[in-house]
């Protein structure tokens, strides 16, 4: 039971990256009692994607110099523009959070993406599909990894990511960047993926509990926002 979040702003919104790594604390200590292991995020912007991470809690991770100057970096000073932030906190169950390739966010060739859940089927994927092979010892990398590969067979990352879902066994909820749009894409076959949506004010945010999304959308920097949110549950078709 990982925890999952994100946040996307609208090219024309007006949430600045100031308020976007403000609401990241808040993110980061709900998302902790899902997994305190290892811990992380991704930015998008700019055509641009970077990814900070390492061993340890998200309380840990908030407190460290490096994050700090991450988030400054990457998301403070983006005051227009489109921007796009994932995050994830880990329990361990598949390969140890010591070794960085481990823990996620998740980096193949053309995604960087976050999964909560487990794929029990992970082995066998890569011994069958010839075009699938992993770097690291956690199975949520053949997510990645599959949709990597299907989408030079299929016409979308949207078919791409449905046959990766027709693929995998177990429990999967994730979001993800590909570098084939300047989107972010979120799945379930659990249902444990939760977004609220502004779209006068073009902010999304989602989580893997609901409570986690009302709390973060009644902070100050989204509630005063032009319009309001919209908050539902994804289903899996």
């Amino acid at each position: 039971m990982c925890g999952v979040f994100g946040i996307i702003r609208g090219p024309d919104s007006r949430l600045n990256g100031e308020a976007v790594a403000g609401l990241l604390p808040t993110f980061f200590k709900l998302a902790e009692k899902r997994g305190r292991e290892a811990s992380g995020l991704a930015v998008y912007s700019e055509d641009q994607i970077e990814v900070y991470k390492r061993a340890g809690s998200p309380s840990s991770l908030l407190k460290s110099a490096d994050y700090g100057a991450f988030v400054s970096r990457t998301i403070t000073g983006r005051s227009r523009g489109g921007l796009g932030v994932i995050g994830h906190s880990r329990l361990v169950t598949v390969g140890p959070q010591g070794f960085s390739k481990n823990n996620q966010p998740v980096i193949t060739e053309h995604s960087v993406g976050i999964h909560n859940g487990i794929v029990v089927n992970y082995r066998e994927i890569c011994a069958r599909r010839n075009d699938v092979s992993m770097e690291c010892d956690v199975d949520s990398e053949v997510i990645f990894r599959l949709v990597d590969a299907n989408y030079k067979l299929m016409p979308s990352i949207s078919a791409a990511v449905v046959n990766t879902f027709k693929e995998i066994e177990g429990a999967a909820s994730i979001a993800f960047f590909h570098d084939s749009s300047r989107t972010l894409t979120v799945m379930t076959n659990t249902g444990s993926l939760y977004v609220g949506v502004n779209r006068e004010s073009e902010v999304l945010v989602f989580a893997s509990e609901p409570s986690f999304v009302q709390t973060t959308v009644a902070q100050n920097a989204l509630n005063n926002l032009p319009g309001f949110f919209e908050i539902e549950k994804l289903t899996f078709l």
